[in-house]
């Protein structure tokens, strides 16, 4: 007679071997404090002891973020994480709870969703529960409204704390050029009084913040970081604090995404307090100050144009000699002639200003597209074939998968980069761009730089060079030779 029985499922099998999930784990503290330095190793041990313990699972290793971040831009690991579980190379994500993983509704629920897709499972311990849970979708949204709603409270009586504090005149300093704090009690450091007392002296007598500078250097007067040449901003924040007359405005910055921004929209409510203290210098020498720094501010001077906001040269043109960008303003010598240049200026007294025209840059971009066109475009072609050829070989471990996923780009860009050399014919600035990276400039040439990665690299250190050429243009009238080199990154 014959019978019946079940013959139980396996889990885990395919094609009669068992499988194992590469697992990885997901931790994230939200400040910097030593205390939540030490959940944060407790929280990798026990993620990493909980992931060995399974025989199902392979342990792949930890993402870790550091820092409060309701905006997943802010955590570079989390975005290492699910960009690799994009790639294919994650089955499963483990982490302390929904709070640790995203606190933005909006957030969690695309990713999570995304990630289910590609049948990427993420287990929240503190929550027991699995996205692959017939039921998740409900839960989730309850939860994450929940921890949404619980990080948005503590939010709120941190910033409530913060301005009460505001409002009683509490004082927010615990440290300052000229003052020492005893309990938030202001204490004058004379040594440094007399140091601010001559900054102001010397603006009120007309000195400029590169003289005063000078003097300081000549009198040995080092700076509040011990440096022996003070820098300018560091004069024109001094001569802007009201600290140093007795008084305390409360409210002038303001944290937003995490960062600290200034306050100068009326964002907030700031808040007065006259007589806090005592002060280095009179309330008198510092509205005086006051007034002459604003009667001296450039934007207004007639020599000048006002540029407001970006332009086609921003953080483009940079001087390897005082190590800043060049910035964009259009002089007017005598109030008749417009003339858009690219000009910086040391922080060391003595130093003579770098500047070029704008004119200038545009035409010598546009002779380096010229002498390069089709040298550029086969040597990107064997860069390509190169990287190709390399990536077939790889074995796809971890590392392997990153560098994959670099190459990746890198050919992307490169592709992109060979069309816009080959299809190149618009010489305006903004497209120039698009083929060179960066213009350097330093005592002796002028280096343009072919870049093929995103990285934003103001040297020259990871190029090689590709070609040379003289360029001739007119400085004050008279002609003017200096060279070019071109540069192309390394890969």
């Amino acid at each position: 007679m014959s019978s019946l029985s079940v013959i139980k499922a396996t889990p885990g099998l395919k094609n009669g071997v068992k499988t194992v999930k590469r697992v990885y784990g997901y931790v994230r503290v939200s400040t910097l404090s030593e205390m939540q330095d030490t959940s944060f190793v407790l929280q990798a041990d026990e993620l990493e002891r909980h992931i060995r313990s399974n025989s199902d699972y392979q342990f792949m290793g930890i993402f870790k973020d550091k820092g409060t971040a309701t905006s997943l831009k802010f955590r570079p690991e989390f975005r290492k994480m699910i960009e690799l579980a994009k790639l294919g190379y994650i089955d499963v994500i483990i982490t302390k709870s929904i709070s640790r993983f995203a606190r933005n509704l909006v957030d969690s629920i695309t990713l999570i969703q995304d990630l289910r897709k590609l049948n990427v499972e993420i287990i929240f311990q503190k929550d027991n529960i699995s996205s692959l849970d017939e039921s998740f979708d409900l839960l989730l949204t309850i939860l994450s409204v929940h921890a949404e709603e619980e990080s948005t409270i503590i939010s709120e009586n941190n910033l409530w704390s913060i301005a009460a504090r505001k409002r009683k005149g509490s004082n927010m300093t615990a440290r300052m050029y000229g003052y020492r704090f005893d309990n938030y009690d202001y204490e004058i450091i004379e040594s440094e009084a007399k140091t601010i007392r001559l900054i102001f002296d010397l603006y009120i007598k007309g000195f400029s913040y590169k003289a005063i500078i000078t003097r300081l250097h000549e009198l040995g007067i080092k700076s509040a970081k011990g440096l022996d040449y003070w820098y300018s901003t560091t004069i024109e924040k001094m001569l802007q604090n009201e600290k140093y007359c007795g008084d305390m405005v409360l409210g002038k910055t303001l944290c937003k995404n995490g960062k600290k921004v200034f306050n100068t929209k009326g964002q907030t409510d700031k808040y007065l307090v006259s007589n806090n203290h005592q002060g280095i210098i009179s309330r008198e020498t510092f509205d005086e100050a006051t007034a002459i720094r604003k009667s001296r501010n450039f934007r207004t001077d007639k020599n000048y144009l006002e540029n407001k906001g970006l332009n086609d040269y921003y953080n483009f043109v940079y001087s390897s000699v005082y190590n800043r960008y060049l910035l964009y303003v259009i002089e007017k010598p005598k109030g008749i002639y417009q003339i858009p240049t690219l000009y910086c200026l040391s922080k060391r007294p003595g130093s003579k200003r770098v500047s070029i025209r704008t004119e200038v840059i545009n035409k010598l971009l546009e002779q380096s597209y010229q002498e390069i066109k089709s040298f550029i475009i086969h040597k990107l072609d064997y860069l390509k074939e190169k990287l190709l050829s390399s990536q077939s070989n790889l074995l796809l471990g971890l590392e392997q998968v990153i560098k994959k996923n670099e190459n990746d780009k890198l050919i992307t860009n490169l592709s992109t980069l060979r069309k816009e050399f080959l299809e190149f014919d618009d010489f305006s600035i903004k497209n120039l761009r698009k083929l060179f990276r960066k213009v350097l400039i330093d005592d002796s040439a002028i280096h343009v730089k072919i870049q093929i990665s995103d990285a934003d690299d103001n040297s020259i250190n990871n190029c090689e060079e590709i070609h040379s050429f003289d360029f001739t243009y007119l400085k004050a009238n008279r002609p003017t030779t200096i060279p070019i080199i071109i540069h192309l990154e390394s890969l």
